[in-house]
């Protein structure tokens, strides 16, 4: 019987820290993709539209995306740009 390890809460915290640095400013997501709407952006970025409007607003209503949207556009430009990165990873794990 092959038994699979189970991660520890170590190897978990490796994991999140690294996800807290995968950060993508919302200037350059928006260069990137010039044409998405407020509405798939607070899609991506797991907000209200609300929200991303006060990203967008000038005076006291402006707000900044925080680190969370921010590292949901990068994990966003990441999936659509590296696709075939799960099909590679997925075949080296089967067999650990």
């Amino acid at each position: 019987m092959n038994v699979k390890p189970s991660p520890e809460w170590q190897d978990w915290r490796a994991i999140a820290d690294s996800l807290d640095r995968m950060t993508m400013q919302l200037d350059d997501f928006l260069r990137l993709y010039p044409d998405i709407t407020r509405e798939q952006l607070a899609k991506i970025a797991g907000c209200r539209i609300a929200t991303v409007n006060n990203w967008f607003a000038e005076g006291s209503t402006h707000r900044a995306p925080t680190d969370a949207h921010k590292m949901r556009l990068a994990i966003a430009h990441w999936l659509k740009n590296e696709p075939t990165m799960f099909s590679d990873i997925r075949e080296v794990m089967k067999d650990l």
